[in-house]
Formats: C-alpha cells, sequence, structure tokens
C-alpha cells in the first residue's frame, strides 16, 4: 500500500513516531491488563500503585520514541536502511510492546520470553504491514482508553475518600489528636538520645525532653510488616497473619479503625514501599493513604522493561546512579504530613508517618551525607524496584563496615532533622497542644554483631531495641526516662488510655501510662515477646540464628532468652552483658532462670511447647 507520493505508507518521515506511539501505548495498555490481573485475582501481596493504568503506558512511549529516535538516526547515517522492507521497520516496535507483558507474566524464564516475543512480535509486523490505516485510527482510540482509565482510577478513590469523611461520625469535644511516626530501621544504641558518642539526634533530644524517653523499648520482631501490624492491632506476630508473603488481615481491629470510627480523619504517609503498602494490609482504617508515590522514577519501574533497564547493575555503575528510582524521602515524607495535616478541617486525626531514610541503601542527601565520613560509594548494590542492598556484607572489611555504619548515622541526622522540622511544623500549625506524639522504631539493624548483617535474621538486641518517645503535654511526665523493658506491642493500649477511652479498647496489652504514673496505679513492663520467622527469608546463610528455624525471644527480670524451633537456646544478663557476647544458657547457676524463661514462652508463644 502506497501514500499520495507513491512511498509505502509506513516508510514515510512520519511513520516511526507513528509506529512507536502506537505500540507503545497498545503494549503499555496489554501490561496494565495483566498486572491487573494478578493483583485482584492471584497476587494480593503485589505492590503496585493504582496509577499504573497511565505510568506504564507512558513508560512505554517513551522508551519507544527513544527506539524510534536511534532508528532515525541510523537511517540518516545509513542511507540504505531507508530502504528496509516494512515488516523489519515493524518488528523492533512490535518487539517492545510484547516483551513487556511477557515479562509481567510471572515465572516465566527470560530465554521464553525473549523468543516468544520475538514470534509474536514477527506476526504482528507480519499482518500489520498491510494494514497501515489501523494506525492513526486505533491511536486515538488506545489514548482515549488510558485517559479514561487515568480519570476513572483517580476520581474513585477521590470519591470514595469524599464519601468515608461524609460517614464519620461525630468526634468528641476538644478530641486529642494523634501522630505515630515510625523510624523505620533504627536501633536505639545508635542514637545521642541514648548515649551515643555521636550526634545522631539532636531533634529527638529536644522532643524528648517534653515527654518520656524508654530506655528500653522492645518490638515485636526483627523486620517491618510484623513490627508494624503488633503496633497497630497490639497483637505478638504469631497470632496474626501478617508474613514474608501474606498481608495483615482483617481478624483483629486497628489503631487507624478504632479511632477512624471516634470520629477521627485518618491518614497514613509510608515510604517503606517493601513491606508498608496498601498491598500488606497496613492501610486499613486510613481514609487517606499516601504509598507508592508518582513520580519519575516510580514511572520508570512501572513498566516491566523500565525496570528491567533501570536495575541493570552495570548501567548503573557506568551511570553513577545508586538511588532506588522510587523510594520517598524524609523530606517528602514531613511535606504530605504537614500538608493533610493543615486540610484536615476541626475534627481530630490520627496520622501514621513512616520515614524509611535507615534503610539501606544509606544514602543521605547532602549535608548529612559527610556528616560522620566521607561520602559513601558503593561499588556494588543489587537493585530490586523497591529496594536496594549490598551483597555479601559479611566479607566487608573492618573499614568498609565502618563506612558503612558511618553513613546509617548520617542518614539517622537526616532523618532526625525531617522530624524536628515535622513537630516544628506542627507546633506552627497551632495543633502540637492538644496532640499525643509518639515516636518509635520498627525494628534495627547489625553491622557485623554476631557476624550479622542488615535485619530479620536474628533477634539480638541490636535488632529489637528501638527508640521510644512519647509526648503528651499534661498528660506525660516531662523529661521521663523509664529504664523498665516495655513492647510496642503495648502501643495501641496506651493510645486509647491516653486519649480517656481506654475501657472501650479492643486492644490487648497494658498502657504504658502506668510507666509514670504515681497515683497509685502504676505498672510498667512485664514480659516482653518477640518473634522472628524463617519464612521471610527462605534460603540464609549457615550461621545465621534464624537459617535454623523459626525463633523466639523473652526480656524479662533483667535476663534475654532466645529459642529456635531446634531447641537451641541462649541466655544473656542484660545489666552485665548489654552486648549479648556471653551465653548463660549453658551455666549451672542459671537452671532456675533458664526454666523460667522456657514457661514464660510457653504461656506467650503456644508452639513453643512442641518444640520441647
Amino acid at each position: 500500500m502506497q501514500n499520495d507520493s507513491g512511498r509505502p505508507a509506513l516508510q514515510t518521515p512520519g511513520s516511526l513516531w507513528l509506529m512507536a506511539a502506537w505500540f507503545g501505548v497498545a503494549g503499555g495498555l496489554l501490561e496494565v491488563a495483566i498486572v491487573g490481573t494478578r493483583k485482584l485475582w492471584f497476587t494480593t501481596t503485589l505492590v503496585v500503585s493504582p496509577q499504573l493504568v497511565w505510568m506504564i503506558p507512558v513508560d512505554t512511549v517513551v522508551l519507544a520514541l527513544g527506539l524510534a529516535g536511534a532508528l532515525a538516526v541510523a537511517r540518516y547515517l545509513v542511507p540504505r536502511l531507508r530502504r528496509v522492507p516494512s515488516v523489519v521497520l515493524l518488528f523492533p516496535f512490535a518487539f517492545l510492546a510484547v516483551l513487556g507483558p511477557l515479562l509481567a507474566v510471572p515465572r516465566l524464564h527470560i530465554v521464553a520470553v525473549l523468543v516468544l516475543a520475538a514470534g509474536c512480535a514477527m506476526q504482528a509486523a507480519r499482518v500489520l504491514e498491510s494494514r497501515p490505516h489501523l494506525f492513526p485510527r486505533s491511536l486515538w482510540w488506545m489514548c482515549a482508553l488510558a485517559g479514561l482509565l487515568a480519570v476513572g482510577v483517580n476520581a474513585r478513590m477521590f470519591a470514595e475518600e469524599r464519601r468515608a469523611m461524609a460517614a464519620l461520625p461525630k468526634a468528641a469535644a476538644h478530641a486529642p489528636n494523634v501522630m505515630l511516626v515510625v523510624l523505620d530501621t533504627v536501633r536505639a544504641k545508635s542514637l545521642s538520645l541514648y548515649g551515643y558518642e555521636r550526634t545522631t539526634s539532636p531533634n529527638l533530644v529536644r522532643i524528648a525532653g517534653a515527654g518520656a524517653v524508654f530506655e528500653s523499648a522492645i518490638s515485636t520482631s526483627p523486620w517491618t510488616l510484623p513490627s508494624h501490624a503488633s503496633m497497630f492491632t497490639g497483637r505478638w506476630p504469631h497470632e496474626m497473619s501478617s508474613g514474608w508473603r501474606t498481608a495483615l488481615d482483617s481478624t483483629y481491629p486497628t489503631l487507624a479503625e478504632t479511632l477512624q470510627a471516634k470520629g477521627y480523619v485518618t491518614g497514613g504517609f509510608v515510604s517503606n514501599l517493601i513491606y508498608g503498602s496498601r498491598a500488606h494490609g497496613l492501610d486499613r482504617g486510613f481514609l487517606h493513604y499516601q504509598d507508592v508515590p508518582v513520580s519519575i522514577g516510580q514511572a520508570i519501574l512501572s513498566s516491566s522493561v523500565g525496570s528491567l533497564v533501570a536495575t541493570v547493575g552495570r548501567l548503573r555503575r557506568w551511570l553513577g546512579y545508586q538511588r532506588v528510582l522510587n523510594r520517598k524521602t524524609g523530606t517528602q515524607v514531613t511535606d504530605d504530613v504537614l500538608s493533610w495535616v493543615a486540610q484536615r478541617g476541626d475534627r481530630p486525626y490520627f496520622a501514621f508517618a513512616n520515614y524509611m531514610d535507615s534503610h539501606e541503601p544509606y544514602l543521605p542527601p547532602e549535608p548529612f551525607d559527610a556528616k560522620f565520613g566521607p561520602r559513601l560509594r558503593y561499588g556494588t548494590l543489587a537493585h530490586s524496584p523497591v529496594d536496594a542492598f549490598r551483597p555479601a556484607k559479611w566479607s566487608l572489611s573492618k573499614a568498609e563496615v565502618q563506612a558503612e555504619q558511618d553513613a546509617y548515622d548520617a542518614s539517622i541526622a537526616y532523618l532526625d532533622h525531617e522530624v524536628g522540622r515535622l513537630v516544628d511544623g506542627l507546633r506552627a500549625q497551632g495543633a502540637l497542644d492538644n496532640t499525643l506524639l509518639i515516636i518509635v522504631g520498627d525494628h534495627g539493624e547489625q553491622f557485623g554483631e554476631h557476624r550479622l548483617f542488615g535485619h530479620g535474621n536474628s533477634l539480638y538486641r541490636p535488632l529489637i531495641e528501638v527508640p521510644l518517645v512519647i509526648v503528651f503535654p499534661g498528660r506525660v511526665a516531662d523529661g521521663a526516662r523509664i529504664t523498665e523493658p516495655v513492647s510496642l506491642r503495648d502501643l495501641p493500649a496506651t493510645v486509647m488510655d491516653l486519649l480517656g477511652v481506654g475501657e472501650q479498647a479492643p486492644f490487648p496489652g497494658q498502657s504504658l501510662a502506668g510507666c509514670w504514673r504515681d497515683d497509685g496505679t502504676r505498672g510498667c513492663g512485664g514480659v516482653l515477646l518477640s518473634e522472628a520467622s524463617q519464612r521471610v527469608f527462605g534460603a540464609v546463610q549457615p550461621w545465621y540464628p534464624l537459617s535454623h528455624g523459626d525463633m523466639q525471644s523473652i526480656v524479662a527480670d533483667g535476663y534475654h532468652y532466645i529459642r529456635n524451633t531446634t531447641g537451641a537456646e541462649e541466655l544473656y544478663e542484660l545489666s552485665t552483658d548489654s552486648d549479648e557476647q556471653t551465653d548463660l544458657s549453658g551455666s549451672q547457676d542459671r537452671r532456675g532462670v533458664l526454666d523460667r524463661m522456657r514457661a514464660l514462652l510457653r504461656e506467650r508463644q503456644p508452639s513453643a511447647a512442641s518444640q520441647e
């Protein structure tokens, strides 16, 4: 088929750009359909943004236009390429359009994907070569479909939030606000608030002066999802569904649901997309929940081909680019929270802010990046769409480990700066005097202690002892330092107690307000349980404690007791061995302590009884 000039229709100057746009939109819409099907019917924990309905087509169109530009340059420089058959011109665009959707299909080997993509692309090119009139006509219809999907998705989210707001019951007069700030992957021992020699948390020190600091707050888990789930429901990890491949289900009410039922406007602002997204159930009860960002980086990672290209290690090293493309910075989280709080109206609010700047890779912005040493330049980083980590960290030299810890401390300093900015912003809005503020870590991090790095692989103190600060003017003692160990599991009960509705709370556990009360009802601490599941990592290094099976630990009576499913036990006396270097489980002098710890574990983790 020829145009009026006698040239084949697909050989005209604008044909490359038309083909690029057509195949880009077509391939993008097909991938949207596949990803949507996976999300709705097969993989509920798949982390995707509702905005993928337009992000994926936009990304694939940009990639296709880039290919068209490269071909245009090649045809200009090599004139004989202008005479190649139309089917050859169509093939690379068809291949790109088919490749993305096939990559979105799980469990297909990359070789099978490439072969299938090539075969499908050749057939599509042959069919479309004789039908050039289909390109301009159908392109507009496909663009209209993508636009309608984008408008529909956003209109639905807006309408759902408005309906939920309109359905809120009336809140109690002068009901206090609640602000829960989670410092993702921050351990207590790296904060100057807890005596660390480096000035990593001056803002926390300032903020904590108006409230209570808990010297030993114990997380229920050494990784994100079950730890957050406990802080939201007051339940131990073994009671909940939250796991590596399973989201938090609706078995137990959450703090957000309970406060929403009391007329609170609820908003969640999450930078941890690995386990903090809507897909993992932490959004339950929040009228407004911001997780996956709308950004250029997220758009690139939305499509399978874009994600594949963006996570190529050699390309990143050549470009000198190390950051996770879709990670939200602390600055973004702070800005989003303050903007939302300013627009909430007269209702009390419950806001949840998750900051992830201290999670690997440790790449704080200037000027924090060089605060405790030279800026860390990673030689090797393994990237996934939502995370990056250094493999084989146990083989690093002492100098390399120190460089990572320097960067971690600098990341905490940046995070501390943002938390300070958040609190100052709330104060400027005039709402802080009637706000219950809780600042807490979800779990810690390891830098070679017990030959371990990262988190999720043990239950030693660097992973489960986290910062906890509670500030509530007039209801929390100023400058209090609570020495008794406490559990993050008790946070929901604490919130409801401090709001004056503790008797109506659906949460187990005890209120931490008993740690500073002097009205005769003082009670604090108790027996604290932490748990780690081997299912989080699957294959782990053989020296990892978690490689031998699931683990549980008890902190009580000044001791830390650790046990795994093989029956292996460890016992440490915390007052004399804060670094947990001397295992007392084999000491005859501690047989009574060991028996008591076993009994306490059986009471709180019934499955432990079957391990003996």
